[in-house]
């Protein structure tokens, strides 16, 4: 019972773990071969836990709020790559969005505990702020005229900074609700200021949007419409001044 205990618990973990970390550094090197490692992991993932399902005699999936919206999205997804004049590429980006859409899955099914959630929390903010502090690198001391990390486009690193500085503002906002230790919201403000730095350093106006909706987000939820308007006040002063 031990050892069942502690494969379920950090099986998982290596799984995810290892795929938090791997998944920014595909654009550097073969992206095709790299992209196909991760989706054959999620495909073996996937079946292994159908096996196990079976074998317990019956198939339990755990709801999560979020997948209503994802079936959503993914079947808009399949039905604008139908309709796309260029298909083989919507395709890619369809198995891309399908790939997504598995990861949740996976996590919702194999993430249980508190603690597992804490530690791939913490493995995707130390992921964000590796990424920052070579994005950072490039444009202040690299000479160049975009940060963008391990990726070959900025946009892309742009929006993978997005997505962590996110996740770091919503715990600064909501984590005085709860139990978080004075060290914990140092590295949060920490880990919000560099990848909200490296952000910009960017200059991804794609990107922006993206910062925009998750950003507005979380502050709608924590702060009230007037996180909104003072939002709103910074986007306009900087399309007004020149930048």
């Amino acid at each position: 019972m031990l050892v069942e205990e502690l494969i379920r618990t950090y099986a998982p973990l290596a799984l995810f773990s290892s795929l938090l970390v791997f998944s920014p550094l595909i654009e550097g090197g073969t992206v095709h071969l790299s992209v196909l490692i991760v989706r054959l992991i999620l495909l073996a993932a996937c079946t292994l836990w159908l096996i196990f399902s079976m074998r317990s005699g019956w198939i339990a999936i755990q709801s999560s709020p979020p997948f209503p919206a994802s079936a959503i999205f993914v079947l808009w997804a399949g039905f604008a790559a139908i309709r796309s004049p260029y298909t083989a590429m919507s395709l890619q980006w369809l198995i891309s969005i399908l790939s997504y859409a598995a990861m949740l899955f996976l996590v919702v099914q194999f993430v249980e505990a508190t603690k597992q959630v804490r530690w791939l929390v913490v493995v995707l903010l130390g992921m964000g702020c590796f990424e920052a502090a070579i994005g950072s690198y490039q444009f202040l001391w690299a000479g160049d005229s975009r940060a963008k990390g391990t990726f070959v486009n900025p946009n892309f690193f742009a929006s993978y900074e997005v997505v962590v500085f996110s996740l770091a503002f919503g715990l600064l906002c909501f984590g005085s609700c709860g139990t978080a230790k004075r060290w914990e919201k140092l590295c949060l403000w920490l880990t919000a200021g560099m990848t909200g730095g490296a952000f910009v350093l960017a200059q991804s106006r794609g990107a922006l949007l993206g910062f925009t909706v998750a950003v507005g987000f979380v502050g709608l939820c924590r702060f009230g419409k007037v996180f909104l308007a003072a939002l709103a006040l910074c986007l306009l002063v900087g399309v007004v001044v020149p930048n």
